[in-house]
């Protein structure tokens, strides 16, 4: 058994054990365009983290519990005031769903190093489908680094109805080579803050 963190485990102080073969099935299961490895190396963390980030998005899209619980966790912390929601990562797919829900406007969508693209990983599985813009959402930008091993597509727009004007095509950034995917080197980029400052 591979001990997976069950997404927001600060407000759910658990986690949930997944069987290594699921772990290894998910993995060999992605189709071949949809991890970029990159000519970037960032050591040993892609090979080590690839099972893990996917055991997390398999917690969370077969399990009920820790699906309801990391989308209340979310939506506990917006607020009529909250003007922008940062997601990184499977948070992109908690607050995909998370904002669906929501019944007051929301001025900004942040998405980083997302998943969303994952046809094996969220096909049938994202609610709603088919693929489409919060309603209450007013913009949503969407920033990627082409070596991020858990970004599927660099052309997210592409999976929205032409006519959702609120998701921006895809920004896209170079992190360092050690950590493409890490949420800190997105935060450190213009391209995923300047959103913010139009806030201002």
């Amino acid at each position: 058994m591979v001990r997976v963190p069950v997404p927001g485990q600060t407000v759910l102080k658990e986690s949930v054990e997944l069987p290594e073969r699921r772990l290894r099935t998910t993995r060999l299961g992605l189709e071949r365009d949809e991890v970029v490895a990159g000519d970037r190396d960032d050591g040993m963390g892609r090979a080590q983290r690839l099972p893990l980030v996917l055991g997390q998005v398999a917690a969370y899209l077969e399990d009920e519990r820790v699906r309801e619980g990391a989308i209340e966790a979310v939506l506990s912390q917006v607020t009529p005031d909250t003007k922008a929601v940062l997601a990184h990562s499977l948070g992109t797919v908690v607050a995909y769903e998370a904002l669906h829900r929501l019944d007051g406007p929301l001025p900004l969508l942040v998405t980083f190093g997302s998943p969303l693209g994952l046809r094996s990983i969220l096909k049938g599985r994202l609610r709603p489908l088919p693929m489409r813009s919060p309603a209450h959402l007013k913009r949503w930008v969407n920033v990627a680094d082409g070596d991020d091993f858990i970004v599927a597509t660099l052309r997210l727009r592409r999976l929205l109805p032409e006519d959702d004007a609120v998701l921006e095509r895809t920004r896209r950034v170079r992190n360092r080579n050690f950590d493409p995917h890490g949420a800190t080197e997105y935060l450190s980029r213009w391209e995923t803050v300047e959103p913010l400052a139009d806030l201002l």
